[in-house]
């Protein structure tokens, strides 16, 4: 083959190989161990083409002998990890990002406590990033994307996990059914803190108009400010890990203890911007905050009925609310009790739940983390909760990404190694009044 054929085909190559990370980033997800492979043998041919190349440039030559297998473009699928930074084909062995080697690492009972390669690397990375050193390491939490109980503890072991750890054949691995992550997905506003406190300027009020007579001027008005203070707040959790697993875990067991990490922190965030409760470190959720507005369906409580849905809609709408990322937030109970529930009809029924998951025309999305045992009067853990707003008027802020603290000494005793992961985070609302809440639906 001539020099500008085995280019051509290193291009080739390379194009494929772009294609395949832009792919995976998009999708958001990691390589399988096939993947991998394929990728691997991809960089072998590009490296064995351009050695090709190298070769007969140096000599002046334009044309490679003929070898028994010319190398060809790869036709495997090949996909690089999600990343925290921009994902770049590289020709060199592609890089990995392991929570357990991270863990196995810092969890060396020899004195070699040291976090090394790629994960350091992103550690670093993430704190230049805030500006902020971690206690232990920063984990990324975009790596299973994302923001229960924020203080849980879980133990894991190589029994307690063993359908990571493999035997003879590697399963995939039966993920935890958790609760689903709904504020975001709504629409809630992120950003990014630094420092400690940190204030938001508001407008509470506009300036006054008037209609005035010839000659005549109007009366002096302004406009007033006030602010939205967000103080950090520390969640955490908890898992001890045995240092077998951590050493023996494979792409599945990965995976379970990163989700678990990342899928727990980002839970603990949705259930206090829902129901914080405003008292015992926690920040305060739609359905505790003071200023928001409560429909109240009856002394003890009452079932469900189209007419309240508009009548939230309306108070949402009457405070020049309407606007933005309108939408429900109810639990499965609800939903359920919705579905069941005519709004017209007898014979051919329409159902408050709508066809299209919406609620008087507006997306409705449902999650556990929404109450469903409130009391009201003599109803007693019977009543649920539902939420309508603006969701993009709910700003949750981060100061520094995951911190994770390996300690290997707590669980000594039993080989085990605690991790402990914390984050830094405030919710507050910009307008109280673009939320409207409902806490007392009977759905038993």
């Amino acid at each position: 083959m001539k020099v500008f054929e085995l280019k051509q085909l290193i291009a080739e190559n390379r194009k494929v190989a772009k294609a395949m990370v832009e792919k995976a980033e998009s999708e958001n997800r990691e390589m399988t161990p096939e993947e991998s492979q394929a990728f691997a043998d991809l960089n072998n041919t590009v490296e064995s083409l351009k050695s090709r190349v190298a070769a007969l440039e140096s000599v002046g030559g334009d044309e490679a002998p003929v070898e028994e297998e010319t190398p060809a473009r790869s036709t495997k699928p090949i996909s690089f990890e999600s990343r925290t930074f921009s994902a770049q084909v590289d020709t060199k062995k592609p890089k990995q990002y392991f929570l357990t080697r991270a863990i196995a690492q810092l969890g060396d009972r020899n004195g070699n406590r040291r976090l090394d390669g790629y994960e350091a690397e992103v550690s670093q990375e993430l704190a230049n990033r805030r500006g902020k050193l971690p206690q232990g390491f920063y984990m990324p939490l975009n790596f299973a994307n994302p923001l229960g109980d924020p203080h849980q503890t879980r133990a894991l072991t190589t029994s307690t996990g063993s359908g990571a750890v493999p035997s003879i054949l590697d399963a995939s691995l039966i993920d935890l059914l958790r609760p689903k992550i709904k504020v975001v997905a709504l629409g809630a506003t992120l950003i990014e803190a630094s420092g400690g406190t940190f204030k938001l300027p508001r407008q509470n009020a506009g300036a006054s108009v008037y209609w005035v007579a010839e000659s005549g001027s109007p009366t002096t008005s302004n406009l007033t400010i006030d602010q939205v203070t967000f103080t950090p707040k520390t969640i955490g959790m908890t898992t001890d890990i045995s240092r077998q697993f951590a050493l023996e875990a494979n792409q599945d067991g990965e995976m379970l203890v990163r989700n678990d990490f990342a899928k727990g922190m980002a839970l603990g965030v949705d259930l206090g911007a829902i129901a914080g409760s405003g008292s015992s470190n926690q920040p305060t959720g739609a359905l505790n905050h003071s200023s928001v507005t409560t429909i109240a369906m009856g002394t003890n409580g009452l079932a469900p009925d189209y007419n309240t849905f508009v009548d939230m809609e309306q108070t949402v709408a009457t405070a020049n609310a309407d606007e933005g990322s309108l939408g429900f937030l109810v639990n499965p109970k609800l939903r359920a009790k919705l579905k069941k529930t005519a709004k017209i009809g007898t014979t051919f029924p329409e159902y408050i739940w709508e066809r299209d998951n919406t609620l008087v025309g507006y997306r409705a999305e449902v999650s556990t983390q929404v109450p469903s045992d409130l009391t009201k009067g003599s109803s007693s853990g019977v009543c649920s909760a539902a939420i309508f707003g603006d969701w993009s008027s709910m700003v949750i802020a981060t100061w520094s990404e995951v911190d994770v603290i390996v300690d290997p000494y707590s669980g000594s005793t039993s080989g085990t190694v605690r991790v402990v992961a914390l984050q830094n985070v405030d919710i507050q609302l910009r307008h109280p009044e673009s939320f409207v809440r409902v806490l007392d639906f009977l759905t038993a």
